[in-house]
Order: structure tokens, then sequence, then C-alpha cells
């Protein structure tokens, strides 16, 4: 999924995955708003394959847990707007990616992609305070 240059350098706040009270996980995300923080919460469902999941509209996610345990990688894929979009998303336990973390997170991303990929490294943010 192409993202603009211009947002490139918008700050990331952390993420976790937990299990809601309705035995899903869930992907949360606590992001600063003008009007303060508000937590982001994707639940999701489980596929027919390991470590595949599904978004309430239907888009996949697959979890890969990489050789270092401190580190996944996120392939998402759907269909919006009329598009078709792929990307692939490298978290970690610790902001600083190690180099073999990266080495391995480029060649599984060059199995998924066709194209030219873009790396970048967003800056990362402390996580708001929930009021």
């Amino acid at each position: 999924m192409p993202t603009p240059p211009w947002k490139w350098n918008r700050l990331m706040p952390p993420v976790s995955f937990v299990i809601n009270n309705f035995n899903k996980l869930e992907f949360r995300m606590n992001m600063p708003k003008p009007t303060g923080c508000v937590q982001f919460k994707l639940p999701l469902d489980v596929g027919t394959e390991p470590g595949t999941f599904f978004t309430w509209w239907k888009h996949t996610v697959q979890i890969y847990f990489l050789p270092d345990e401190n580190y996944v990688a996120l392939y998402l894929k759907g269909y919006m707007n009329y598009k078709f979009y792929h990307m692939m998303i490298l978290l970690g336990r610790i902001s600083e990616a190690s180099a073999e973390s990266m080495k391995i997170f480029k060649a599984f991303t060059a199995t998924k992609f066709s194209k030219t990929t873009k790396f970048f490294r967003p800056p990362s943010s402390d996580a708001c305070e929930l009021e």
C-alpha cells in the first residue's frame, strides 16, 4: 500500500496485542488526538491457517514470528476503495531492529512483493495516557 512521503515522519505510537473480553486477539494503539488520547481497538477473528487472522471488514492479517523472539512481521492485505493493497510491518519489543531481524524481514518482504520496495522507519512516540 503506497504511503505518501509526507506521512513517513509521523510519530508511530506503541502498539500491543491483547486477548479481549470476548476471547479474541485484539490490536490496540493509544493515539494522541487534539481532544486527548483515544484508544484504537481492532479485534481479529482467527483464520484457518496458523498465524492468520481477519478483521471485521475481511482484510487478512498474517503474523510471522522471526527467529529473534523480539520481533514479528505483520503482513496485511485487503481490498479498499476499489484497490487491492498489501503492506508489511516489522514490530518489535524494542525500538531498534537488530541487523539480523532486518535482513530476514527484507528477504521475507521480497517474497511477498513483486516491485521494488521502499523501507522507512517512522519515528516512535511514547504512549499517551487514557483518562
